[in-house]
């Protein structure tokens, strides 16, 4: 006699086990562990691409310091890195599974860059000792002006005009005191009386490690209207032109302390500045009215002898009643701004 079937919890299914019919329960399967394929995978560490990213980011930072002005400039032939792509194939060689070979490629990582280091250093401190160059520019015969240009990278930068250069008919003279690099300069006459010098630095243009010195004074002739232009990076520049006849002044410098004094300017007369990180203080004679353009970040201004015409353009209160006039232009980052009237 068959039994009834009841089913005591309807709301769950009722799973019949009828072995003489053939039928049989589904195995239950066990949890499927992840492949181990997949955690091999997963611990696989190749430190040649590591290496090779961290060579890019060092780059990387170098260059934006270089053009932010932190670091003195530099040039690098990549042609020489070439064995740069032996240590990135080694280290994708030894890279991989097991924790020995994690601290194999890690210590050999670590032993190559501290070598660098230490031999750079004393590469460095061994044939970058403290010289002294001397700069002797002359005038030609048919002189009316003067367009100078100076490139200077980091260090300290003394410019001014000199009534007793080391000749009646000099134009230039300098001093330079470095330990990784030397005076070089050029100058040509063109046609309407303007003699163009170009100041230049020579010598090691890679980064430098350990203490640097690079000390620049130069001293003009009082006796021509002048075109300055200097470009400088992480600098303390200070440029006593008050004797000096300016026409204009273009200064392009990164994180620099910047003192400039201004005195005997031709009426007109332009100034350009163009700073990132800085701290900028400029004098200028009473008698001069200045027009201020500032295209700014996050500046502190210290400009009350100015007031605001429209946005970003100031006049000085004596602009009016001024007997000479400057046109200013100054493109500033994170700085501090002064700028005072000197009474004459």
């Amino acid at each position: 006699m068959e039994l009834p079937e009841h089913n005591l919890h309807p709301d769950r299914e009722t799973i019949v086990h009828r072995v003489d019919d053939g039928f049989t329960s589904p195995p239950v399967s066990p949890k499927t562990s992840e492949p181990e394929e997949k955690k091999e995978k997963r611990r696989f560490i190749n430190f040649g691409a590591i290496f090779l990213g961290v060579l890019f980011i060092f780059f990387g930072f170098a260059w934006l310091g270089k053009n932010l002005g932190i670091f003195p400039d530099f040039s690098i032939n990549f042609f020489e890195l070439w064995p740069l792509l032996i240590i990135v194939a080694g280290l994708s060689l030894i890279s991989g599974r097991g924790w020995m070979r994690i601290l194999f490629a890690t210590g050999v990582m670590i032993v190559g860059l501290v070598t660098v280091v230490i031999f750079g250093a004393v590469a460095i401190g061994e044939h970058h000792e403290v010289n002294n160059s001397n700069l002797l520019i002359e005038q030609f015969p048919f002189t009316q002006s003067g367009d100078i240009t100076v490139h200077h990278g980091l260090g300290s930068l003394n410019l001014s005009g000199d009534p007793f250069l080391a000749t009646p008919f000099a134009m230039l003279t300098g001093d330079l005191e470095s330990n990784f690099t030397h005076f070089s300069a050029e100058t040509n006459l063109s046609s309407d009386g303007t003699q163009y010098i170009t100041v230049d630095m020579e010598g090691d243009s890679n980064i430098q490690f350990g203490n640097w010195i690079n000390n620049m004074d130069l001293s003009l002739s009082e006796n021509f209207p002048m075109d300055l232009t200097v470009e400088s990076g992480a600098s303390e520049i200070n440029l006593d032109l008050q004797s000096i006849i300016l026409q204009s002044l273009d200064l392009d410098t990164g994180a620099s302390s910047v003192e400039i004094v201004v005195g005997n300017i031709v009426d007109g007369a332009t100034m350009e500045i163009d700073a990132g990180v800085s701290e900028i203080s400029i004098g200028i004679p009473a008698n001069v009215g200045v027009e201020l353009h500032l295209d700014t970040g996050l500046t502190e201004k210290n400009i009350s002898d100015f007031h605001e015409v429209s946005d970003g353009v100031y006049r000085s209160n004596n602009y009016d009643n001024a007997s000479k006039h400057m046109n200013a232009e100054l493109k500033l980052g994170v700085a501090e701004l002064t700028i005072n009237f000197i009474a004459q």
